[in-house]
């Protein structure tokens, strides 16, 4: 793989006096250029750019420079803030904070000059593909074109051309002063050059007349452009407008290698590369101790208990996995584990068979990435067997169905290989298939179904023309355009950090209009006017929610004494409520199902009774007692309760004193836990004072009738 390509910018910025430029509280020619600056430098550091960037002051109240160790005398005034590295937030600090005006003023083709020594000697030892000077400064204070040439060579030596763009507040005429357009150019051709120029002296719209320092600083740029320095000329408000935005990251696609194998007598190099992949951010953020912001600093240490009195504690080596099925919890083991991966031997491209075009459907392409096929650099005998395969695809209308694993160990995958003919190029593109399990059938009624759901000729027309009028892909004036749309979600995150590095205190700022543009489109006129005919064809009914008991309860209370409402007829509660009648106890609801069992009669008392405590003895040996101890609590309580009302109470007295034997036996704690919480404990009743009971249940009656008899 070709080494990636790495440029040193140097930023070289005019903060003299003539910089403070401000009007009517508007913001200054050196405020816009920080701006400038600080986003350029945003976008390097979020698009994790290689690039090294280096920052330049002129016009500043201090010196700071090797040309002016050498000679005191010489280049004043000119600070390197930064020298020539990777881009970082303290640079943005600096320029957000630090940075100062100057009130001097320096001649900014000294400015270059340290700027070239300083370029040269940061980069001679390093892999630069391109270096680039950005010139920021309006020309407003006195300059000189001494040593012009050489400079000019210096921009052109040691075999690395160094480009000079130039940023200023007006537009700088490229042509040089002597150059005759009109016999340069027909009258009917062109100009070549790529920037705004003035035409017999007309200035461009909204832009002051020059000054005559402007006007020599102009001749010098048009001279060192003219005499082989590359470069281009920008306004401020078109480098603004350039930089609105962050960059994204730029990533290179690696090559996967493998052979294409249909059969096992035809084999095909090939390599594959990402097409497309959804775009994600980064998580880089790292933990910090919050007073010495060491990573070092802070340990982590992890135990694992048993969830029991004791606590005890287990060992890593014995824990293993295992999944809740239900109640239950299934282990699953490593050997377990092993059996059930499947065992690839290799990385392989292999082709199972093919289908229809038509079986292949979007909603089946998986995965968050495409990748292309192609025949392996080089080898003609592989170009000419996909290109083969390619067209006969093409001609039978099929694509193939393929096992793709990408390295040894892998887990295999089913793709979809899709061929494209395209500009005298053969080509596969890789998609991911979902397996059988991964397809879940869902059936859903049809909206059309009964004959008051049919939509009109009208409705469908409209329907119709809607769609068509929102479709943007074909439109001449370019309304959407996808690939100048910037991600919003990336554009928002580092709007975000660059706030909170430049406020760490403050709170978020507002969603960017630029963002807020890219997220809205604003839909043409006739898009709303069919809308307001789709408000009047499809007329929207809202549906009451039916009303639940406790509701009906509700509002038949609020009925009562309204005056309102007087001549109105009663609605009895019943006609509100409409509940099927409980024949059992359940383990939802089992308080209130026992209550209404012995409320309709649809159990006998007996019954009632034996299946309620069948249900508490089902919650106090379930697996999750620790769950359901207030569940039993207020059956418990309801039991206790229904007893009294049928003067029962020796039948739940024997129940307490069984169940007491079952929970100590099994768990004390959820005992103590009924204990506080009012179950009283009667296992210290006589016997005597049970028999001498003035109440009996109904069983114990009917034996005493029968012995009477």
């Amino acid at each position: 793989m070709a080494a990636s390509k790495k440029e040193a910018l140097l930023l070289c910025l005019d903060v003299g006096s003539g910089m403070i430029d401000s009007t009517n509280n508007q913001s200054t020619s050196l405020d816009l250029c920080i701006h400038v600056i600080s986003t350029l430098v945003q976008r390097k550091i979020f698009s994790q750019s290689k690039d090294e960037v280096s920052l330049v002051l002129f016009g500043t109240n201090e010196t700071s420079n090797p040309l002016n160790q050498e000679d005191e005398e010489s280049y004043q005034n000119i600070l390197i803030a930064f020298s020539l590295g990777c881009p970082n937030f303290e640079l943005l600090h600096y320029l957000s904070n630090d940075l100062k005006p100057g009130v001097l003023e320096t001649d900014f083709v000294d400015a270059l000059t340290v700027s070239l020594d300083h370029l040269h000697k940061e980069t001679r030892y390093k892999k630069i593909s391109s270096s680039r000077i950005v010139l920021f400064t309006n020309f407003c204070h006195p300059t000189s074109d001494e040593n012009l040439d050489g400079i000019i060579d210096g921009f052109n030596t040691d075999g690395m051309n160094v480009q000079l763009d130039v940023i200023s507040s007006f537009t700088i005429n490229k042509s040089l002063p002597n150059d005759d357009d009109t016999s340069s150019h027909g009258d009917d051709q062109p100009s070549t050059s790529t920037h705004r120029r003035s035409v017999h002296g007309e200035l461009p719209c909204g832009e002051k007349p020059k000054l005559a320092n402007q006007q020599a600083g102009e001749g010098i740029i048009t001279r060192m452009h003219g005499g082989g320095v590359h470069g281009d000329c920008y306004t401020l408000r078109e480098a603004v407008k350039a930089v609105m935005g962050f960059e994204k990251c730029s990533v290179r696609s690696a090559k996967w290698k493998c052979n294409l194998t249909l059969g096992s007598h035809l084999s095909i190099p090939c390599c594959a590369y990402i097409k497309t992949k959804e775009a994600k951010l980064k998580q880089t953020w790292k933990k910090c101790h919050a007073k010495t912001h060491k990573k070092e600093d802070i340990t982590s240490n992890m135990f694992y208990y048993i969830d029991d009195d004791e606590k005890t504690e287990v060992t890593k080596e014995n824990l293993g996995k295992g999944y809740k099925y239900g109640k239950d919890i299934i282990t699953f083991g490593t050997e377990d584990e092993k059996q059930m991966k499947f065992a690839a031997r290799d990385k392989c491209l292999s082709i199972l068979g093919f289908t229809d075009m038509r079986n292949i459907h979007v909603i089946h392409h998986m995965d968050d990435q495409a990748h292309v096929v192609i025949p392996e650099t080089g080898d003609d005998h592989a170009g000419t067997a996909l290109s083969a395969l390619c067209m006969a695809m093409v001609k039978q209308n099929l694509c193939a169905v393929a096992c793709h694993v990408y390295r040894k160990g892998s887990n295999p995958k089913l793709v979809a290989l899709l061929p494209k003919v395209k500009l005298g190029s053969h080509y596969l593109v890789m998609v991911s298939l979902p397996f059988a399990e991964d397809i879940r059938p869902l059936s859903f009624e049809s909206l059309f179904s009964g004959k008051n759901k049919q939509p009109s000729e009208d409705q469908l027309q409209l329907a119709d023309d809607l769609i068509s009028s929102m479709d943007f892909t074909q439109s001449e004036d370019g309304i959407f355009k996808a690939k100048e749309k910037m991600n919003p979600t990336f554009q928002r995150t580092f709007q975000c950090l660059d706030h909170r590095l430049k406020h760490p205190d403050g709170k978020l700022p507002e969603l960017n209009q630029l963002i807020r543009d890219s997220i809205s489109i604003s839909h043409p006129a006739s898009v709303e006017t069919l809308l307001d005919q789709i408000h009047e064809k499809f007329p929207v009914i809202l549906n009451k929610k039916p009303q639940t008991s406790h509701e009906a309860w509700i509002n038949n209370k609020s009925d009562v004494g309204d005056p309102d409402k007087g001549d109105k007829p009663d609605v009895s509660v019943s006609a509100h409520i409409r509940n099927e009648q409980t024949t059992s106890i359940g383990t939802v609801t089992t308080d209130q199902d026992f209550v209404e069992v012995l409320q309709n009669g649809s159990l006998s008392c007996n019954e009632a009774f034996d299946q309620m405590e069948q249900r508490i003895k089902e919650f106090v040996s379930d697996s999750f007692v620790e769950v359901l101890k207030y569940k039993i609590l207020k059956c418990l309580m309801t039991l206790m309760e229904q007893t009294n009302k049928m003067n029962a109470t020796d039948r739940s007295k024997r129940f307490m004193n069984e169940l007491k034997q079952i929970v100590l036996a099994t768990n004390p704690t959820l005992w103590n836990f009924l204990k506080e919480n009012g179950i009283q404990d009667d296992s210290d009743s006589s016997d005597d004072k049970m028999m001498t009971s003035d109440y009996v249940i109904d069983d114990e009656a009917d034996a005493l009738l029968d012995m009477m008899e």
